[in-house]
């Protein structure tokens, strides 16, 4: 392996204390979900929980897939597939509720 190769690789400690890190926030934000599930919160239930839901699949995302370390244009990309999947739910979600 030449030189340059084993600089742009990260080190095994770096890994572990990263996934150690998720590891760690997803637990964390799991008890705070099991904590407001018995929070009376009257309508603010659902997008409190999924809201937590949301930084779960942010830290997924953004650890798994490496995206701190790909181009701009790609994190760029990804993104906006979120954003319109979640739109479009928002809108099949509309029409489903609107409808008598």
């Amino acid at each position: 392996m030449s030189e340059q190769q084993s600089q742009q690789r990260p080190s095994r400690l770096k890994l572990w204390r990263d996934a150690g890190l998720i590891w760690f926030g997803l637990w964390s934000l799991f008890a705070v979900n099991v904590f407001l599930a018995y929070v009376p919160l009257g309508g603010a239930n659902v997008p409190v929980h999924m809201s937590v839901a949301f930084l779960m699949m942010v830290l997924l995302v953004g650890f798994f897939m490496d995206f701190k370390e790909h181009p701009a244009l790609l994190r760029f990309a990804a993104f906006a597939g979120v954003f319109w999947l979640i739109f479009m739910f928002v809108l099949t979600a509309s029409d489903y509720f609107t409808r008598q």
